[in-house]
C-alpha cells in the first residue's frame, strides 16, 4: 500500500488507491457490515477492467484472458432456489454498482469541468 505523501509513489497507484477506495464506499453505502467480503470482488473488477494505455486489462495482460468466476446464465433460474437467490442476488449488486459508476463518473466530470 502506498500513500499520497511518499517519495516513491507514482500518480498510478495514487489513482489506483483512490478507485479502490471509492468503490468500497459505493459498495458498502448499504451493506455497512460486510466490508472485507467484498474486497475481492472490487480487486477483480480492477484487474479485469480495460487500461486506457494498453487497451487490455492486467488479467488479459498477464493470462491471455479474462477472469470469470463462474459462467453467468443467460436464464438465471435454477429449479434449486438458492443458486436462483445467488445469481438474483449478483444481478442486483451488479446493477447496484453500474449505477453508482455512473453516478461517480458523472461527479467526477463535474468536478474536473469546473
Amino acid at each position: 500500500m502506498s500513500t499520497a505523501f511518499h517519495l516513491e509513489t507514482d500518480s498510478s497507484s495514487e489513482c489506483s488507491n483512490k478507485t479502490a477506495i471509492e468503490a468500497l464506499h459505493h459498495y458498502i453505502d448499504t451493506r455497512q457490515n460486510d466490508r472485507s467480503e467484498h474486497l475481492i470482488h472490487i480487486e477483480m473488477a480492477m484487474t479485469n477492467s480495460i487500461n486506457a494505455t494498453t487497451g487490455n486489462s492486467l488479467m488479459e495482460l498477464l493470462y491471455g484472458t479474462h477472469f470469470q468466476l463462474f459462467p453467468h446464465p443467460a436464464d438465471a433460474s435454477s429449479a434449486i432456489p438458492a443458486v436462483t437467490h445467488f445469481f438474483e442476488k449478483i444481478n442486483e449488486s451488479v446493477q447496484l454498482a453500474k449505477d453508482r459508476h455512473v453516478i461517480a463518473k458523472t461527479r467526477q466530470a463535474t468536478q474536473a469541468n469546473r
